[in-house]
């Protein structure tokens, strides 16, 4: 409907111009009108809700973040077209401290990220060495060393000697 179009392209020319704060209000209208119309488990709604979600992590809300991309993550078997959620979420959950999600989901979400994709890109391997790093964080090596290890072979074989076979090298 109009008024869905014109809540989301407001929210998304907020976000891109850098102002996640003020898209926040915005994406919670967009998730209430596209909800109503077309249910809470909708690809539509869902995507509002990882929109949503994103620009409160962005925004410096990491808690009130986890909740719609917690929704979002529940619902990958259903829409694995939303599996670049589970890297954000992860990223919510050690900014707010909850270290048993990050544990618990990041080899997960490694896994979906993995199968999202035919082959490795640097967008792939950048997140990822995100996950590796929040697990790292959290100090959970064992359970970082294998996506680390996975990692290294795709950085090498995009970047050569660069920066991601660099970066693939220090989280091992």
């Amino acid at each position: 409907t109009l008024p869905e179009r014109v809540a989301r392209d407001h929210a998304f020319t907020l976000w891109n111009l850098g102002d996640a704060g003020a898209a926040v209000p915005v994406w919670r209208r967009v998730v209430q009108l596209v909800q109503a119309r077309r249910g809470p488990d909708h690809l539509d709604t869902l995507r509002a809700c990882a929109n949503l979600g994103v620009n409160l992590l962005e925004s410096g809300e990491a808690a009130l973040a986890l909740e719609p991309l917690q929704r979002v993550y529940g619902a990958l078997e259903a829409q694995p077209a939303l599996a670049w959620v589970g890297v954000p979420m992860i990223d919510a959950a050690l900014a707010s401290g909850r270290v048993d999600l990050v544990r618990q989901e990041a080899p997960k979400v490694a896994a979906w990220v993995q199968r999202s994709t035919e082959r490795a890109s640097e967008r792939q391997v950048s997140e990822l060495l995100r996950l590796v790093a929040a697990l790292a964080d959290v100090g959970a090596f064992a359970e970082a060393e294998p996506i680390a290890r996975s990692v290294q072979a795709d950085a090498v074989a995009l970047d050569g000697d660069g920066w991601l076979p660099w970066l693939a090298r220090c989280e091992l």
